[in-house]
């Protein structure tokens, strides 16, 4: 079918999910783009899967939108199902980014113009699921202006009710990890929230220059979603309107009921702030469920503008500044001239309030020319910034420890504790200047306690009480402050909420001076409770600190945990015990026989091959070298998965027999994917030795495709062990015209 109507003119990439090739509609007259559809989910003799996969391709045809990839066709031949989209000549976003983080005004554009698409999105009740800056394309207009486009809806679903996060074999989740939301790690309902949260991500991106989860490994990456493990966006980028970076910060929260609910509130907000920002106005600022952040004197200085996060505009292909973006001068009265932006975007989809936003801000140039500063402005003010940024958050904590004591005194009114607690006061402005401990009395922890839970004081008057509890040590050693604030967070008392509760688990866990006692108490009252985020913040919390004596703990969790969010953070805490310990032959011992104990149930079985490979132990390869030859396709990847994280290549030969023999490509990215890690993570390999695997690998590769991804991999590391690979790839006769192509290509790259 498609070489009746199409005439393919090459290929423009490939990816886990589908090929993308340039085609010529024969009919209409019009370059497009075609996509293949390659995964091994999908039987095309399966009628139903794939009637499914049409009719959602066919239904994406319905969002018209000028920010979206229109789709024209969909339909089945030969080789399989196709869908035909319109072809966009331009960059992706993440290009863009490479030559420099965004300015506010070429921002401005890219999120007003994305939340309109996912507004339109929305209306359809379409969850995209795979929201990252390459799925964007920036594209020029014939006047200069440039244009987005969300593509690549491939993964999305329709329905009215929140779906289910798509899991292939080996559970496994479609899409980046560095912009997929916490709950695609949990496999829990997805709705629009989830969408928000990635293109919070995507914005933080495109602004900062690095990811804000980030991580060496796809583990660490995962926890640090889950555990909302992020620099705020103003630390990295203080030339920012502070109201800009909350409002980015607020797309990027743990709870999804704490983010936007629409892209429509998103608008809203924005166009709503950066009015009142421009008339001198306070702005509505998002509530959001995050642990206040512990000021110390090493986290207080914001981070100036490096070469890496310094702000670039958006240039055409011509070299010029959009028009959309592009400063003209304004002479204000005080005779300087400031460079001002007086274009501003249409909003076709948005109410007619929101035009009236954009027309205030036009009515106060004078106002607006503070906010909307040329980039270079943004640079030479840097200094003066840091400055200013460090009075503001200093003064921010003074003012919570003063509130903080007043709502103390407010409460509980008389000489003896006025008197503790001006001295706790002083004591803790002081140690907070001085980045030391608060030494506290028995007397001073639980008016800290009776404060933290008292429905009177507001949350921002808390905060001091939070700070003075993470620094806190006992005056005279007659007590753990750790210890009581462990025993008070998991007691019966109802007067304390979810949300003080959570407080509490991260002030112990980032005290310097906590207690093993408060460990235990933590960790039993998870073992007493497996379920709930009470079990899943303190398991999160002893991440860094569980030792050998938590593995029976930690393990009774793992085997009794009926959430697949505590299972996985288990996952991360006990590997990352493992690493650690000196140990692991005990560790591996008992590990084993747990999995031989539950053969019975199989996601138990599947979690246990995960982390068996971090002990490095012969029993353990043993038992995961025998689980990736079992029949059943998700103990093979499971065990696959285990032995990426062993610290020697002795399972390499057994992987690259598994990955040569597989033909699914879904299938083999996954073994393929797991001998990157095992290659990438093994230290203490000679050059020789890299070469040889790394060529083993290509060479034995089962399609070209593979062999082009293992290439592309060597070219990543720009080492010479991968100039001397890839030489050798292009001098040897086995490979394909587009492996050898690939490889000559990257090797220049190298160069």
């Amino acid at each position: 079918m498609v070489e009746e109507r199409y005439e393919i003119r090459g290929k423009i990439g490939q990816g886990g999910v589908g090929a993308v090739y340039k085609a010529y509609d024969t009919q209409l007259r019009r370059e497009v783009a075609i996509k293949r559809v390659l995964s091994d989910e999908l039987d095309i003799n399966n009628d139903a899967a794939t009637n499914n996969l049409l009719q959602e391709a066919t239904s994406l045809s319905s969002v018209q939108h000028p920010h979206i990839c229109t789709v024209y066709d969909a339909g089945l031949d030969d080789e399989g199902p196709f869908v035909v989209m319109e072809l966009i000549k331009g960059k992706t976003l993440d290009e863009m980014v490479e030559r420099g983080t965004l300015t506010y005004e070429d921002f401005r554009e890219v999120a007003i113009q994305s939340q309109e698409a996912m507004i339109a999105a929305q209306e359809l009740k379409l969850v995209h699921r795979d929201l990252k800056p390459s799925n964007v394309m920036v594209s020029w207009l014939p006047s200069g202006r440039f244009q987005i486009k969300l593509v690549d809806f491939g993964l999305a679903k329709f329905s009215p009710k929140p779906s289910l996060q798509t899991i292939d074999h080996g559970d496994s989740v479609f899409g980046s990890i560095f912009f997929m939301a916490p709950e695609q790690f949990e496999r829990v309902e997805l709705d629009q929230r989830t969408d928000m949260y990635s293109l919070g991500a995507m914005f933080y991106f495109t602004l900062a220059g690095v990811y804000p989860f980030n991580g060496e490994t796809a583990p660490q990456v995962m926890a640090a979603h889950l555990q909302n493990t992020v620099t705020p966006l103003s630390e990295v980028r203080p030339d920012l309107p502070q109201w800009l970076c909350n409002w980015v910060m607020w797309h990027i929260q743990r709870d999804v009921g704490h983010r936007p609910a629409s892209a429509q509130d998103a608008l809203e907000r924005f166009l709503a702030d950066e009015s009142a920002a421009a008339q001198g106005m306070a702005t509505t600022q998002p509530v959001m469920n995050v642990a206040p952040p512990i000021l110390t004197a090493a986290n207080l200085t914001p981070n100036t503008l490096s070469g890496a996060t310094a702000p670039q505009p958006i240039l055409s292909p011509n070299g010029r500044l959009s028009p959309a973006t592009s400063p003209i001068a304004i002479q204000p009265a005080g005779g300087a001239t400031q460079l001002v932006n007086t274009v501003q975007p249409q909003h076709n989809t948005v109410q007619p309030q929101h035009n009236q936003y954009a027309q205030n801000q036009l009515g106060q140039p004078q106002v607006v020319q503070n906010q909307l500063r040329n980039p270079q402005s943004h640079v030479n003010q840097a200094a003066n910034d840091n400055k200013r940024n460090v009075i503001i958050v200093s003064t921010l904590l003074a003012l919570a420890i003063i509130g903080f004591c007043i709502a103390i005194f407010g409460a509980n009114r008389n000489k003896e504790r006025d008197e503790s607690y001006s001295k706790l006061i002083q004591g803790i402005e002081q140690k907070y200047n001085a980045n030391e401990s608060l030494p506290i009395s028995k007397l001073e922890l639980d008016y800290i306690h009776d404060t933290l839970i008292d429905p009177n004081v507001s949350a921002n008057q808390k905060n001091g009480g939070y700070y003075a509890l993470s620094i806190a040590e006992s005056k005279d050693s007659s007590f753990s402050p750790s210890f009581e604030t462990a025993n008070f967070a998991t007691s019966e008392n109802n007067k304390v909420s979810d949300r003080v509760r959570s407080e509490l688990f991260r002030t112990i866990a980032i005290n310097p001076n906590k207690s093993l006692e408060a460990q235990t108490v933590l960790l039993n009252h998870a073992k007493n409770n497996p379920s709930g985020k009470d079990a899943i913040n303190i398991v999160k919390m002893m991440r860094d600190t569980a030792d050998y004596s938590d593995l029976n703990s930690l393990l009774h969790i793992f085997d009794n945990a009926d959430e697949p969010a505590l299972r996985a953070v288990c996952e991360i805490t006990i590997t990352a015990m493992i690493h650690r310990s000196i140990i692991k032959r005990s560790i591996s011992n008992e590990l084993n026989t747990r999995y031989n104990k539950v053969s019975a149930d199989k996601q138990l079985k599947i979690a246990y091959l995960k982390i068996l490979g971090s002990t490095g132990q012969k029993n353990s390869l043993s038992t995961l070298l025998k689980a990736l030859k079992d029949d059943d396709l998700s103990i093979k990847l499971a065990a696959s998965r285990g032995l990426a994280e062993f610290p020697t290549l002795e399972p390499f030969n057994a992987m690259l027999a598994e990955f040569t023999a597989e033909k699914s490509e879904s299938n083999n990215k996954r073994l393929r994917s797991d001998i990157f890690k095992l290659l990438g993570s093994v230290e203490n390999i000679s050059t020789a030795d890299k070469i040889n695997h790394w060529f083993q690998l290509a060479i034995k590769a089962p399609t070209i495709y593979s062999q082009q991804t293992v290439v592309a991999k060597i070219g990543v590391y720009k080492e010479a062990w991968a100039k001397e690979t890839l030489n050798k790839i292009i001098t040897s006769r086995s490979f394909d015209t587009e492996v050898i192509n690939l490889a000559t290509k990257k090797l220049k790259e190298i160069k």
